[in-house]
């Protein structure tokens, strides 16, 4: 970490003092081990390679030279790194971090608009010169190109991990081109294949990178934070000022007028009915980590209707099922005449008074208003004093 420090606070540069350190390839096969090592000896002699392709073939193609030759050499980088732990992991991610803009946004030229195109075929040239490294076979230098392959000592290189590498390398070009690495599925590495300790001390990290990411963005926040005004909803009604507050871009799913049939079965074949499944409506919608799901008029397998966590409908009964918790009575003008034995009785109730006077709101008693118990305690107070406590009840001469 005090190589990448260095390099930010000088713009990209290190000192003399961070010079670079091969891997450890003592445990690899003879074979790869030749191979890796001979592929970080030419790196230069492949960059300068694929910059004079570039140059012979692409006449008049204006493009930068040195982030092209910085590029080539992550490329190298990735494909020696998955051939010592197996695996595509980060022949991959070299893959991704083109086709979604990290790097071919990044690109200028002209008389050539399609950048993709042209990356990719450099690459593709790039994965034979590395296949031809790794066998050992002379690579053709172009025209300007001064550097000087490296070759093995004895002519043990493999043709297996040669035809491996140009298969990474053709599938970063590939990916370049159709704009994905849909289909390229990540095979990770297999770490126990290098230093035992380097393995467990990895792990260590692994374990702790959630607490390591936390304090990394507290040190951050307490040395370079600020303060913002934010509204959230709903508002809290109080919290102490040591409270840490978690911000989220939630994630979002929203649904409308869908059939979910068998939901929560599980996702295998025993999950089909005609094997058993059954429907699990407790697993029809799982929200995790902040996540939400907006799901308005789902249908089951037997035509229940239900909208989100607050409103069912029984297909065979027509019962309806509310979540009282959750009603807004907002603009409810009245309730009633309820049924009974199938018949209506009573009135329509239109209010809910607190008048002391047992008055409604159009200023005399009427067939559609009911008091509060205060409002008939009051009343009852105000007009016949309770004799338990010594008052008289007016015509009560005792």
């Amino acid at each position: 970490f005090d190589l990448v420090i260095n390099a930010i606070n000088t713009g990209g540069t290190v000192g003399p003092e961070y010079s670079q350190v091969l891997p450890d390839f003592s445990w690899l096969s003879e074979g790869t081990k030749l191979v890796a090592s001979e592929l970080l000896a030419s790196k230069a002699t492949t960059q300068d390679a694929v910059i004079t392709y570039i140059t012979d073939n692409l006449i008049g193609f204006s493009y930068n030279v040195d982030k092209c030759q910085r590029d080539t050499g992550y490329i190298i980088d990735a494909v020696v790194y998955d051939i010592m732990y197996g695996g595509n992991k980060q022949s991959r991610r070299a893959g991704l971090a083109y086709y979604n803009g990290a790097i071919l946004n990044n690109l200028s030229g002209t008389n050539y608009p399609n950048q993709s195109d042209l990356t990719a075929y450099s690459y593709y040239y790039l994965g034979t010169i590395m296949k031809k490294i790794a066998a050992n076979d002379p690579v053709t230098k172009s025209y300007a190109n001064f550097e000087n392959q490296v070759f093995l000592t004895n002519d043990d290189a493999s043709s297996t991990v040669g035809d491996n590498i140009k298969l990474l390398v053709d599938r970063i070009a590939l990916s370049v081109l159709e704009n994905t690495t849909d289909g390229w599925h990540e095979v990770p590495h297999n770490h126990e294949l290098g230093s035992a300790v380097y393995h467990s001390e990895r792990n260590i990290i692994l374990g702790n990178q959630e607490t390591i990411v936390t304090n990394a963005i507290d040190d951050l926040n307490a040395e370079f934070g600020g303060t913002a005004e934010i509204t959230i909803f709903p508002g809290l009604t109080s919290v102490t000022q040591d409270k840490k507050a978690a911000l989220y871009n939630v994630s979002t799913i929203s649904t409308s007028g869908h059939a979910f049939e068998y939901v929560g079965a599980g996702v295998d074949y025993n999950s089909l009915p005609f094997f058993g499944g059954t429907a699990i409506p407790e697993q029809e919608i799982i929200e995790r980590n902040q996540g939400r799901v907006f799901a308005g008029g789902t249908v089951d397998q037997i035509g229940n209707f239900r909208v989100g966590n607050f409103f069912n409908v029984n297909a065979l009964t027509g019962a309806i099922t509310l979540n009282a918790n959750e009603i807004d009575l907002s603009g409810l003008t009245s309730v009633g005449p309820f049924i009974r034995d199938g018949v209506p009785v009573g009135v329509e109730l239109k209010e809910v008074s607190d008048n002391a006077n047992l008055v409604a709101s159009i200023g005399t008693q009427d067939f559609n208003t009911v008091p509060t118990q205060k409002a008939v305690a009051t009343y009852v107070e105000n007009r016949y004093l309770n004799k338990l406590t010594g008052g008289t009840v007016n015509g009560n001469t005792t």
